[in-house]
């Protein structure tokens, strides 16, 4: 959470500090579609929620995507977080999961100069790696000069292509960490290193 220094005062002595605490909204997905802002069916997707969160902002997904037997978000670009935090959780039922895929043509989702970010109960597959941040590092998610930790929890990595880190790519000059808990990564393929997780 980020907190904002607002006003530095002083009272017999003693300094205080007031604080300002951001707020964290939760979106919710509302449909599978993959368009543009100026295409309708775009408000609600998950590229029309990506576009509004802003840094500690949460994404989640509405269970009727589930019900509705509308289990896959295909995408026809990667989804640039640039250098927010997010909170993204996925969605399942013991029948069902909501899938997100790259469809083999591009990167799912990318981060550039973010401090924490958290994907949780998420299956990305067959990402390529392809995006406008470190193109070909990362063939689902890239987390480029992060400032915090990438965190993988309850999520499953497939079917993913890169050149480094065909599930995960983090890398930074000065702190870059990948945490992963209670996740899976298999049939992710690379041409050079990391074919789960590249992590310098």
């Amino acid at each position: 959470m980020k907190l904002k220094l607002l006003k530095l005062f002083t009272l017999v002595g003693t300094t205080f500090f007031a604080y300002h605490v951001k707020a964290q909204t939760t979106h919710v997905v509302t449909n599978v579609n993959d368009v543009t802002s100026s295409v309708t069916g775009y408000t609600g997707s998950l590229r029309q929620v990506a576009d509004s969160a802003v840094d500690g902002d949460i994404i989640r997904f509405s269970p009727t995507l589930l019900t509705a037997a509308v289990d896959s978000i295909s995408l026809s670009t990667e989804i640039d977080f640039n250098a927010r935090s997010i909170t993204i959780k996925g969605l399942y039922s013991a029948t069902d999961t909501l899938y997100i895929s790259g469809k083999k043509n591009s990167r799912i989702f990318s981060f550039s100069s973010a401090g924490k970010v958290t994907l949780d109960s998420l299956v990305l597959i067959n990402g390529n790696g392809v995006g406008s941040t470190q193109s070909g590092f990362g063939g689902a998610v890239c987390y480029y000069n992060g400032t915090d930790t990438i965190h993988v929890n309850n999520s499953t990595f497939s079917g993913n292509t890169a050149f480094r880190g065909g599930g995960v790519f983090s890398y930074s000059e000065s702190s870059s960490l990948v945490s992963v808990s209670n996740s899976t990564f298999s049939g992710n393929t690379v041409t050079s290193d990391g074919g789960g997780i590249f992590c310098f």
